[in-house]
């Protein structure tokens, strides 16, 4: 900003314009970059814990529980957006064709984090469900 005491800075992410939590980088960014063996057995959970350490570190109060309530979210709506518009036409050889590719996404490149993000999603909505069904 010209003036930080009058004038609030934003980011804005070009790939996909819009209004909303932080916690949807966090997703896309984890499911994007990360093995699925180093997200298995809590490796998940280590790195958006970490995540939240840093923000607490840098002063700002995100609450644990609630952060982790917009992470689910954040991997489901990532997984809208991928299967719409990345997965219209993967098949196992799609994949393999971009396997070294390491500026694409794992779960576009690899069957198997496709397959453990498809299931880490499967998990989550589960808890969503069971979370709209005590409202």
């Amino acid at each position: 900003p010209l003036d930080p005491t009058e004038d609030s800075t934003i980011m804005l992410d070009f790939a996909s314009a819009s209004v909303g939590l932080g916690m949807s980088d966090v997703a896309m960014h984890v499911h994007h970059a990360v093995r699925p063996q180093d997200l298995a057995n809590g490796g998940e959970y280590q790195l958006v814990a970490a995540y939240l350490s840093r923000l607490h570190d840098a002063g700002i109060d995100y609450p644990e529980e609630e952060a982790l309530r917009h992470y689910r979210f954040a991997v489901v709506d990532y997984a809208r957006f991928f299967m719409g518009r990345m997965w219209k036409g993967a098949t196992r050889e799609t994949m393999e064709a971009k396997r070294d590719n390491r500026n694409i996404a794992n779960i576009n490149r690899s069957v198997t984090a496709a397959v453990a993000f498809v299931g880490r999603v499967h998990e989550y909505l589960k808890e969503i469900e069971r979370e709209m069904d005590q409202l």
